[in-house]
């Protein structure tokens, strides 16, 4: 079932015309056996299969001790990762690009509106729009 979600996912990729050396399956977590805190990112092979994965951003030095949680991707190939202190958006090459701080803990979210230009991003007790100048890659039918 990862194969052909995988493959699912380059399929919207393309079709939002990422590039594929800016696609990648990420996984947040804890990664307690390399003593760090991060993204993990793994390759999407042509066969729609994982290579082997890498850590791409290291967050064990964030100033806050937040868990890290959603994990979205836009056309231009930046990472979205709710975590320590807000909404951090990297570079698909890995570059912190910034934070965006909300009044409350960010959590999870999603791209939405006709276009899939805007966030909507929980908090544990409530629920932001954020418009974007870019689009989301969004996720249709499997």
């Amino acid at each position: 079932i990862l194969k052909r979600y995988t493959q699912w996912f380059v399929d919207q990729a393309e079709a939002d015309n990422v590039p594929r050396e800016k696609m990648g399956f990420y996984i947040t977590d804890t990664l307690a056996a390399m003593n760090v805190t991060g993204i993990m990112r793994y390759p999407v092979e042509d066969d729609g299969t994982l290579g082997r994965g890498r850590v791409f951003f290291d967050m064990t030095d964030a100033p806050e001790a937040e868990a890290i949680d959603g994990v979205k991707v836009d056309v231009a190939g930046n990472v979205y990762v709710s975590g320590p202190g807000g909404l951090w958006i990297i570079s698909s090459e890995g570059r912190h690009l910034g934070t965006v701080v909300g009044p409350r803990p960010m959590h999870n979210f999603a791209w939405g509106d006709e276009d899939g230009s805007t966030l909507y991003i929980t908090a544990r007790s409530a629920l932001y729009r954020m418009p974007l100048l870019t689009r989301g890659v969004a996720p249709t039918s499997m």
